[in-house]
């Protein structure tokens, strides 16, 4: 049985550099109605740069970002719902 979902944020391909040091690289992910999203990780990792490029304060050098877009999908299995981790 297929489930529909709506999709709210669709981001692909993102890459941006600042003199040639890369700071993003192909960042690819989505966010669906109702989740929440976090973004972790060490200082200088790009999380700051990836948020003024989804809110229009940079353009990225690369990649899509899609809005509101309307997908069809299988039911998404829970992290320990998995059997093998994250694979």
């Amino acid at each position: 049985m297929d489930i529909q979902l709506t999709m709210k944020l669709k981001i692909e391909g993102i890459s941006k550099a600042y003199e040639g040091s890369e700071v993003l690289k192909q960042v690819d992910f989505c966010v669906y109605e109702h989740e929440f999203l976090s973004l972790l990780g060490p200082s200088g990792c790009g999380k700051t740069t990836l948020l003024r490029i989804l809110i229009g304060l940079l353009n990225p050098d690369s990649g899509r970002i899609c809005k509101d877009v309307l997908c069809r999908c299988c039911p998404v299995l829970r992290r320990d719902e998995q059997q093998d981790g994250w694979e």
